[in-house]
């Protein structure tokens, strides 16, 4: 499906993929947070899928697609912290929803919104059999209200591959004594789009290692980055930085 297509049958959508529900207001004004490279098909999938979702919901949000330029070394949580800065720059969002492109929630009941806790939406995901992958997973979907996210410092930066910086959100958690809470199996059910798996990146893990003595300094509270170009997209908020 082209984009242009795409544009054409996805309803109700104002510039940079904001939605604002008629009739009602809205608790919660949700930025979602999307890191992104080289998934076009993902993408269009992610927008076809989420829009309507998300308005059947009922729920204030708007989509932000933060990029890398081609050639710099993928860092999930760098592009993270960037969407949260930069959709808190555009507008009072007061929940955030950071969500990786080739996730699609099977359940109308796993509601797009923030709580009292930090929370892990994606709890069961079908490439998994739809099982909690290891205790302390908190990887995929997660929902911070802008309170929490700015208590545990947001993602780490230093991580740069795949893997360990979700790991790494779960203990900064832990160490700002907040409580987690995952979806129930039966509610935080994903599609996960396919795609060549990645491998763990060997120096994430001894970074891993080190992650207490990084808590307070490496987060949103040292985020360095340049915004090269934001556009404002039919469906979506594109976002490109370099570092």
């Amino acid at each position: 499906m082209t984009w242009t297509n795409l544009e054409k049958t996805i309803k109700n959508v104002a510039p940079g993929g904001r939605y604002m529900p008629g009739g009602c207001t809205s608790q919660w004004k949700v930025a979602i947070i999307v890191p992104y490279r080289d998934r076009e098909n993902h993408l269009k999938m992610f927008v076809k899928n989420m829009h309507p979702f998300l308005q059947q919901q009922q729920i204030y949000y708007g989509i932000f697609v933060i990029e890398m330029p081609p050639g710099l070394a993928f860092n999930r949580g760098l592009l993270m912290n960037v969407g949260f800065k930069e959709s808190s720059r555009i507008h009072n969002y007061n929940c955030f929803i950071f969500h990786d492109v080739d996730l699609l929630p099977e359940h109308i009941g796993n509601i797009y919104k923030c709580g009292d806790f930090p929370k892990h939406m994606a709890s069961a995901i079908d490439t998994r059999n739809y099982k909690v992958y290891y205790k302390h997973s908190f990887g995929g979907v997660n929902a911070f209200t802008r309170e929490q996210f700015i208590r545990v410092n947001g993602f780490s930066t230093v991580y740069f591959g795949w893997g360990r910086e979700d790991d790494d959100l779960y203990q900064r958690c832990l160490h700002a004594n907040l409580t987690m809470q995952r979806l129930p199996v039966r509610i935080g059910r994903y599609k996960n789009l396919t795609h060549p798996r990645a491998t763990l990146a060997e120096r994430n893990s001894e970074l891993y290692k080190t992650r207490e003595d990084r808590y307070v300094s490496d987060g949103i509270s040292n985020l360095t980055y340049k915004r090269i170009k934001l556009e404002i997209r039919p469906l979506y908020t594109w976002i490109l930085i370099g570092i």
